[in-house]
């Protein structure tokens, strides 16, 4: 093989190298976005659920439905008018490049959480008055299924994002770990051809 072709080869394994580092040095950004994101979201659950659990919300869905089974028609008024979603609704567009399941999960957890917002907001407006306790205990029923429901995926978020990032080997989604092969592959590449080519000229 002559010099000229040598030095061709020098030239593109080179611009690989140069087109791949930037390639890998912007997949870590968005690695390194994606993990801030979901220690975001994931501590904005958290607190979520520290609030239901210390509010004791289940348990008095629970013996409101309870006391309607037994004839007893009896309303859940809970004041809630805060906004308890601002990190996910600010960034619902970036919800889609996070790892593994968090892109299905975090949506569904902020449609059940709204829904059962939804039910007690309609309970303080009146919408449940008047209902006899036979009415009132389906009502509390499905209730009851949502917010279990929206608590149960928030904790498979919270575990989810601590099982990805919780060492550095998971800090990034699983896919980067082909990029950091491919740019060794052309690191060693450009490196062989670089040995070689001074062989040559000595």
């Amino acid at each position: 093989m002559n010099a000229p072709i040598w030095t061709l080869a020098a030239v593109i394994v080179g611009g690989g190298i140069s087109i791949g580092g930037q390639v890998i040095l912007e997949l870590v950004r968005e690695g390194r976005k994606a993990e801030q994101l979901s220690h975001a979201i994931a501590g904005e659950i958290s607190a979520l659920l520290l609030l239901v659990d210390g509010r004791r919300y289940i348990e008095a869905i629970q013996q409101h439905h309870a006391l309607a089974r037994a004839g007893t028609a009896m309303l859940l008024k809970v004041h809630i008018e805060q906004t308890y979603f601002s990190v996910i609704e600010a960034n619902l567009q970036n919800i889609g490049s996070l790892p593994a399941e968090l892109p299905l999960l975090i949506p569904k957890f902020l449609t059940l959480s709204k829904s059962a917002l939804e039910d007690f907001g309609a309970i303080r407006a009146g919408d449940w008055d008047g209902k006899a306790a036979a009415e009132l205990a389906p009502m509390y029923e499905g209730l009851h299924q949502v917010i279990v429901a929206a608590t149960t995926t928030g904790r498979q978020i919270v575990a989810l994002v601590a099982s990805i990032y919780a060492s550095p080997h998971g800090r990034y989604p699983f896919r980067m770990s082909r990029w950091w092969w491919i740019a060794l592959i052309f690191v060693l590449a450009g490196a062989i051809i670089d040995v070689a080519m001074w062989f040559r000229r000595s």
